[in-house]
């Protein structure tokens, strides 16, 4: 077992046998082959096994502060409430933001989308829509006998 420390993170490094690196408290990174062959005794491809998980929770904990949001979805319905949220995450969660925020549309450059015409006045919960929102961050949402049929609502957008 070796052990080096990471530059000025802060962060120590732990190769084990079983070409698993720690990197301090943090979840363990594996090693594997590129693709096509060994990569030789010069290189090593790591991959981090929980990145994508740990990236979308610190988006949505952004999302949450308000920290680097630049898109806001109007519910006039949902007691008009206003729910910020990133763009390209919209954009990479479902297929109806991507054109309307592409840059052709009057959303992409007010910033607004204006959420109307839902099948139910005065449209769906607050609670609903930010747990939906939340989905789109994380792949997790509680639905209720009370919440499904406004959560298949929004997730038909």
């Amino acid at each position: 077992m070796e052990t080096a420390a990471a530059g000025s993170a802060g962060l120590a490094a732990e190769v084990r046998g079983s070409g698993t690196v720690d990197f301090g408290p943090g979840p363990g990174i594996s090693a594997m082959e590129a693709s096509g062959g060994d990569p030789g005794p010069e290189a090593e491809d790591f991959e981090c096994r929980t990145h994508c998980s740990e990236l979308s929770w610190r988006q949505n904990e952004q999302r949450r502060q308000g920290l680097f949001c630049d898109i806001t979805l109007c519910f006039g319905g949902a007691g008009g409430r206003e729910f910020r949220a990133h763009r390209s995450v919209l954009a990479a969660a479902t297929e109806y933001f991507t054109p309307l925020l592409s840059g052709q549309f009057s959303e992409s450059r007010s910033g607004r989308v204006e959420m109307r015409k839902w099948s139910s006045e005065p449209g769906p919960e607050p609670d609903t829509v930010e747990a939906v929102i939340e989905y789109m961050y994380t792949g997790r949402i509680r639905v209720s006998t009370g919440s499904v049929h406004e959560v298949l609502e929004l997730a038909d957008r």
